[in-house]
């Protein structure tokens, strides 16, 4: 892993954070690319993504609201997918059921 750092701003959410290792975001660059029409590199030099923004990168979630939802129900579906994807990887990894 290397030592390169990606900042975290501070967003409306709190987080303990101000940085993730470049590599955890590196796997998502499409993703947050896609979502702010710049590349990692420019993100970083602009402060980093916000942690809702950062969440949604490193879920391989679209950041715009589709048509015919609130803004809100779509971040509530996001953090859904998000939180289910994390069980289902962890629960692979484990062999759980």
């Amino acid at each position: 892993m290397s030592s390169r750092r990606f900042p975290i701003l501070k967003g409306r959410e709190e987080c303990p954070f101000t940085w993730i290792p470049w590599d955890v975001i590196e796997e998502h660059r499409k993703q947050a690319e896609e979502n702010h029409g710049q590349t990692l590199e420019r993100l970083a030099q602009r402060g980093g993504l916000d942690p809702g923004e950062l969440f949604l990168a490193l879920n391989n979630l679209e950041i715009r609201t589709p048509a015919g939802i609130t803004r809100e129900e779509h971040w509530r579906r996001s953090v859904r997918r998000g939180i289910e994807r994390i069980i289902q990887l962890r629960t692979a990894d484990t062999g759980a059921p």
